[in-house]
């Protein structure tokens, strides 16, 4: 039985009959910035010696982009998604997803682009790239008419630790210096691997000339 809870209504989740082990929420479910969301497991035999999780997430707001803008690096062969937006003075936590027409390019763990506001906390980001496409691989390559959508997501600080220590752990390790790989710390009780978040997204979008 797997439930989501923000104190003021639950989303019972179906497991989807083509996906085994996949539960969703039906089509109306959604959530609300600035609730804290809490997910509940209650499983049908133990693991590990307990049958119930739970984990909780608030769900921060996210800024606007006032807009996006291309930008090309001849020497590396790449092209930034320069971003224009009005930093508020709290401390966020961002993450960045990149479509080209459509398709979504950041689909790995190590493509999303993550960021702090350290160094623009409360001004504005007059255009601080938010991620590099790289024009050697042909998914990435941008041309005249091209449609790249950005998305912004305000994430919390421990889901942004969370998939820092992912993206490290995932990346490049020498085996022969390496030490072993270490489970990465998640937010769900119980000892169980994973976590639970919840956060809200904007886009921008913009047509390469």
């Amino acid at each position: 039985i797997v439930t989501i809870s923000d104190g003021i209504q639950t989303f019972i989740l179906t497991e989807n009959p083509a996906n085994p082990g996949i539960y969703e929420t039906n089509n109306q479910a959604y959530g609300v910035a600035g609730r804290t969301y809490h997910l509940s497991i209650l499983l049908k035999e133990e693991i590990n010696g307990s049958d119930f999780y739970e984990a909780n997430s608030a769900m921060p707001e996210v800024v606007a982009l006032d807009s996006i803008r291309l930008n090309t690096i001849p020497q590396w062969n790449v092209v930034t998604v320069a971003t224009y937006a009005l930093d508020p003075p709290s401390t966020d936590y961002y993450m960045f997803k990149v479509f080209k027409n459509g398709e979504l390019l950041t689909d790995t763990i190590n493509k999303v682009f993550l960021t702090d506001d350290k160094f623009f906390n409360g001004s504005y980001t007059n255009g601080a790239p938010a991620a590099f496409l790289f024009q050697d691989y042909p998914r990435e390559k941008v041309i005249p008419g091209d449609t790249v959508t950005l998305q912004i997501a305000g994430i919390t600080r421990d889901y942004f630790y969370f998939l820092t220590e992912l993206q490290s752990s995932s990346g490049f390790n020498n085996p022969l210096f390496g030490g072993p790989p270490a489970n990465i710390s998640g937010n769900v009780s119980n000892g169980a691997i994973g976590f639970f978040t919840a956060y809200s997204v904007k886009y921008a979008k913009t047509v390469a000339p």
